[in-house]
């Protein structure tokens, strides 16, 4: 019996939203600016809760700045608070419907919280809105992966792959599920190409050398 693969639960995330960029800051208070601006710094060092404090405080005078409801779900995410993220996430969509990153994080939320079918929906959104997001492409396949759509996980993969030929993730997952639907030598090209993407993803070389085992390659191996 050959030795279990690993598997990777790596699903993609977007950082903090800069506030300098944000639409309306320049016609509001400094104090607001300001806020944000240490609150994105408390954020960027990983202390998420000072980081939560001083967004609540721009929520407070202004909630209808989908950025700062997005950066607060970052921060919540981060501490490990779902729920609470998935409440920020959904405010940030329910102000400004078309922001793809805010749909892709609510999908990852979704999806660790086990909602596997409303995750679908929100990668979904997100690719019609932004359909060369590459991350989300990956991460509707993660989840069709886990909802045994084995065929369609794959396209997904090729999808992503497609628009991110570099992606070695891509290539690990796409890899993954070509070795556990017995396509070995396909299985053994995508680890190949990590491989040769990068080199110290120490996982590939391992399921590489159990592909090669299952193709009876052992010396290869």
């Amino acid at each position: 019996m050959s030795k279990s693969r690993k598997k990777s639960s790596n699903k993609l995330k977007r950082d903090s939203l800069n506030a300098n960029g944000y639409r309306g800051f320049s016609q509001n208070p400094p104090q607001l600016k300001l806020w944000m601006s240490q609150g994105n710094k408390q954020l960027d060092i990983g202390n998420y809760l000072h980081a939560i404090a001083l967004f609540d405080k721009v929520i407070e005078i202004n909630s209808n700045y989908w950025e700062v409801w997005y950066n607060r779900g970052v921060a919540l995410d981060n501490l490990g608070e779902l729920e609470e993220a998935l409440v920020s996430y959904n405010k940030a969509i329910e102000i400004e419907p078309n922001f793809y990153l805010a749909w892709n994080n609510q999908g990852n939320v979704l999806h660790e919280l086990g909602k596997l079918e409303q995750a679908l929906t929100s990668y979904n959104k997100v690719i019609e809105i932004r359909p060369q997001f590459y991350g989300a492409w990956y991460n509707l396949g993660n989840v069709l992966d886990q909802l045994g759509k084995s065929e369609q996980a794959l396209a997904s993969y090729n999808k992503a792959l497609e628009i991110k030929p570099d992606f070695y993730l891509g290539w690990y997952n796409y890899g993954n599920k070509l070795h556990e639907l017995g396509r070995f030598e396909q299985a053994l090209a995508s680890y190949n190409k990590v491989l040769e993407i990068k080199p110290q993803y120490y996982e590939a070389w391992y399921n590489r050398g159990i592909t090669l085992a299952d193709l009876g390659r052992f010396e290869q191996a």
